[in-house]
Protein backbone atom coordinates (compact mmCIF):
# COMPACT_ATOMS: atom_id res chain seq x y z
CA UNK A 1 0.00 0.00 0.00
CA UNK A 2 1.37 3.10 -1.11
CA UNK A 3 1.51 5.92 1.81
CA UNK A 4 -0.69 8.59 -0.45
CA UNK A 5 -3.70 5.74 0.32
CA UNK A 6 -3.82 5.83 3.69
CA UNK A 7 -6.29 7.59 5.59
CA UNK A 8 -3.63 8.23 8.30
CA UNK A 9 -0.27 8.19 9.10
CA UNK A 10 1.07 8.32 13.01
CA UNK A 11 4.42 7.91 14.87
CA UNK A 12 4.38 6.59 18.24
CA UNK A 13 7.78 6.58 20.09
CA UNK A 14 8.82 4.22 22.63
CA UNK A 15 10.66 5.74 25.56
CA UNK A 16 12.31 4.05 28.71
CA UNK A 17 15.79 3.10 30.14
CA UNK A 18 17.77 1.06 28.28
CA UNK A 19 17.59 -2.90 28.96
CA UNK A 20 13.75 -2.42 29.84
CA UNK A 21 12.77 -4.25 26.55
CA UNK A 22 11.22 -2.20 23.87
CA UNK A 23 13.19 -3.54 21.06
CA UNK A 24 12.07 -7.01 21.75
CA UNK A 25 8.82 -5.92 22.46
CA UNK A 26 8.47 -4.26 18.67
CA UNK A 27 10.35 -7.24 17.70
CA UNK A 28 7.57 -9.86 19.14
CA UNK A 29 5.07 -7.69 17.99
CA UNK A 30 6.06 -6.53 14.29
CA UNK A 31 8.52 -9.57 13.71
CA UNK A 32 7.27 -12.49 15.83
CA UNK A 33 10.59 -13.11 17.23
CA UNK A 34 12.32 -12.26 20.31
CA UNK A 35 15.98 -12.14 21.53
CA UNK A 36 17.60 -13.85 24.54
CA UNK A 37 20.51 -11.88 24.13
CA UNK A 38 20.55 -7.87 24.97
CA UNK A 39 21.89 -5.92 22.22
CA UNK A 40 21.54 -2.01 23.10
CA UNK A 41 19.94 -0.15 20.58
CA UNK A 42 22.04 2.64 19.02
CA UNK A 43 19.83 5.39 18.30
CA UNK A 44 16.61 4.76 17.26
CA UNK A 45 15.48 2.23 14.99
CA UNK A 46 11.73 2.22 13.18
CA UNK A 47 9.13 -0.31 12.12
CA UNK A 48 5.81 0.02 11.16
CA UNK A 49 2.45 -1.89 11.15
CA UNK A 50 -0.88 -0.94 9.09
CA UNK A 51 -4.28 -1.30 10.39
CA UNK A 52 -7.65 -1.19 9.19
CA UNK A 53 -9.65 0.93 12.46
CA UNK A 54 -13.52 1.59 11.27
CA UNK A 55 -12.54 0.92 7.81
CA UNK A 56 -9.64 3.62 7.59
CA UNK A 57 -6.27 2.47 6.00
CA UNK A 58 -3.87 3.50 8.97
CA UNK A 59 0.00 3.00 9.39
CA UNK A 60 1.56 3.75 12.17
CA UNK A 61 5.41 3.80 12.40
CA UNK A 62 6.98 2.50 15.58
CA UNK A 63 10.41 4.34 17.17
CA UNK A 64 12.64 2.68 19.22
CA UNK A 65 14.90 5.07 21.41
CA UNK A 66 18.08 4.27 23.11
CA UNK A 67 17.10 5.13 26.45
CA UNK A 68 21.03 6.77 27.18
CA UNK A 69 21.88 9.95 27.26
CA UNK A 70 23.88 10.09 25.44
CA UNK A 71 21.80 10.12 22.46
CA UNK A 72 19.89 12.65 23.29
CA UNK A 73 20.22 14.95 20.44
CA UNK A 74 18.98 12.00 18.33
CA UNK A 75 15.87 11.06 20.59
CA UNK A 76 14.87 14.63 20.56
CA UNK A 77 14.63 14.78 16.73
CA UNK A 78 12.14 11.40 17.46
CA UNK A 79 10.46 13.07 19.95
CA UNK A 80 9.17 16.46 18.30
CA UNK A 81 7.99 13.97 15.21
CA UNK A 82 6.23 11.49 17.58
CA UNK A 83 2.48 11.80 17.55
CA UNK A 84 2.20 9.38 20.62
CA UNK A 85 4.21 7.91 23.01
CA UNK A 86 4.19 4.65 25.29
CA UNK A 87 6.62 5.08 28.63
CA UNK A 88 8.31 1.41 28.96
CA UNK A 89 9.64 0.47 32.17
CA UNK A 90 10.56 -2.94 33.96
CA UNK A 91 8.90 -5.00 36.45
CA UNK A 92 12.07 -6.23 37.51
CA UNK A 93 14.04 -2.66 37.88
CA UNK A 94 12.76 0.21 40.46
CA UNK A 95 15.32 3.14 39.07
CA UNK A 96 13.41 2.55 35.52
CA UNK A 97 9.95 2.55 37.15
CA UNK A 98 11.33 5.86 38.83
CA UNK A 99 12.81 7.60 35.70
CA UNK A 100 9.15 7.38 33.69
CA UNK A 101 8.91 10.69 35.13
CA UNK A 102 12.19 12.07 33.25
CA UNK A 103 10.30 10.76 30.62
CA UNK A 104 7.45 12.41 30.93
CA UNK A 105 9.37 15.46 31.70
CA UNK A 106 11.41 14.80 28.28
CA UNK A 107 7.91 14.23 26.49
CA UNK A 108 6.48 17.53 28.23
CA UNK A 109 9.62 20.01 27.16
CA UNK A 110 10.08 18.39 23.24
CA UNK A 111 6.91 16.63 22.46
CA UNK A 112 5.81 19.10 20.21
CA UNK A 113 1.93 17.98 21.08
CA UNK A 114 2.62 14.12 21.14
CA UNK A 115 -0.16 12.33 23.02
CA UNK A 116 0.39 9.94 26.07
CA UNK A 117 -0.54 6.81 24.56
CA UNK A 118 0.12 4.36 27.52
CA UNK A 119 2.37 2.70 30.03
CA UNK A 120 3.64 -0.62 30.14
CA UNK A 121 4.97 -2.71 32.82
CA UNK A 122 7.58 -5.15 30.81
CA UNK A 123 9.26 -8.34 32.07
CA UNK A 124 6.17 -9.80 33.54
CA UNK A 125 7.39 -13.48 32.80
CA UNK A 126 10.26 -12.27 35.65
CA UNK A 127 7.86 -12.38 38.61
CA UNK A 128 10.49 -13.93 40.89
CA UNK A 129 12.36 -10.92 40.27
CA UNK A 130 9.67 -8.13 40.34
CA UNK A 131 10.46 -5.09 42.11
CA UNK A 132 7.43 -2.92 41.14
CA UNK A 133 4.02 -4.24 41.97
CA UNK A 134 1.03 -4.37 39.51
CA UNK A 135 -0.21 -1.41 41.82
CA UNK A 136 2.33 0.92 41.56
CA UNK A 137 1.92 0.69 37.69
CA UNK A 138 -1.51 1.02 37.79
CA UNK A 139 -1.14 4.27 40.22
CA UNK A 140 1.21 5.75 38.30
CA UNK A 141 -0.50 5.46 34.84
CA UNK A 142 -3.92 7.15 36.85
CA UNK A 143 -1.50 9.94 37.60
CA UNK A 144 -0.26 10.41 34.39
CA UNK A 145 -3.35 9.77 33.28
CA UNK A 146 -3.33 7.01 30.55
CA UNK A 147 -4.11 3.58 30.22
CA UNK A 148 -1.88 0.58 31.83
CA UNK A 149 -0.49 -2.69 30.99
CA UNK A 150 1.95 -5.03 32.17
CA UNK A 151 3.85 -7.01 29.13
CA UNK A 152 6.30 -9.72 28.23
CA UNK A 153 8.59 -9.57 24.77
CA UNK A 154 9.64 -13.22 26.26
CA UNK A 155 6.10 -14.97 25.69
CA UNK A 156 4.10 -12.33 24.22
CA UNK A 157 1.52 -11.72 27.12
CA UNK A 158 -0.45 -8.39 26.29
CA UNK A 159 2.04 -7.59 23.55
CA UNK A 160 0.04 -7.35 20.52
CA UNK A 161 -3.12 -5.93 22.65
CA UNK A 162 -1.20 -3.06 23.99
CA UNK A 163 0.44 -2.06 20.83
CA UNK A 164 -3.04 -1.93 18.88
CA UNK A 165 -4.58 -0.70 21.97
CA UNK A 166 -2.29 2.39 21.66
CA UNK A 167 -2.82 2.82 18.09
CA UNK A 168 -5.86 2.71 17.65
CA UNK A 169 -6.13 5.52 20.55
CA UNK A 170 -3.74 7.63 18.55
CA UNK A 171 -6.20 7.20 15.64
CA UNK A 172 -9.32 7.83 17.82
CA UNK A 173 -7.56 10.93 19.27
CA UNK A 174 -6.46 12.60 16.01
CA UNK A 175 -9.89 12.12 14.21
CA UNK A 176 -11.13 13.56 17.44
CA UNK A 177 -9.01 16.76 16.95
CA UNK A 178 -9.66 17.50 13.48
CA UNK A 179 -13.19 17.56 14.11
CA UNK A 180 -12.86 19.65 17.26
CA UNK A 181 -14.37 17.15 19.22
CA UNK A 182 -13.67 16.07 23.23
CA UNK A 183 -10.52 13.78 24.53
CA UNK A 184 -10.79 10.09 23.99
CA UNK A 185 -10.60 8.83 27.24
CA UNK A 186 -7.49 7.09 27.74
CA UNK A 187 -5.54 9.36 25.68
CA UNK A 188 -4.11 12.82 27.05
CA UNK A 189 -1.74 16.13 25.40
CA UNK A 190 0.80 17.02 27.68
CA UNK A 191 1.23 20.32 25.67
CA UNK A 192 -2.62 20.90 24.58
CA UNK A 193 -1.77 24.82 24.47
CA UNK A 194 -0.67 24.24 20.95
CA UNK A 195 -3.19 22.71 18.51
CA UNK A 196 -0.99 23.57 15.35
CA UNK A 197 -0.70 20.53 12.80
CA UNK A 198 2.87 19.00 12.64
CA UNK A 199 4.73 17.34 9.98
CA UNK A 200 6.26 13.97 10.81
CA UNK A 201 9.65 12.81 9.19
CA UNK A 202 8.08 10.97 6.61
CA UNK A 203 5.98 14.11 5.34
CA UNK A 204 2.54 15.44 6.65
CA UNK A 205 0.84 12.06 8.73
CA UNK A 206 -2.93 13.73 7.67
CA UNK A 207 -4.80 12.08 4.46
Amino acid sequence: MDEKDLDYLGKIILLGSAAVGKSNMMNRFLKGIFEETYLSTIGINCLDKKFNFDGKKVKIKYFDTAGQERYDSLSSTALRKADGAIFVYSITSRESFNKINFWITELTNKGNNSKVLMLIGNKSDLEEEREVSFQEGETKANEIGCPFMETSAKTGENIAISFEKASRILFLKTSEDDNNSSIIPGSFDLNNKNKKGKKGCCGDNKK
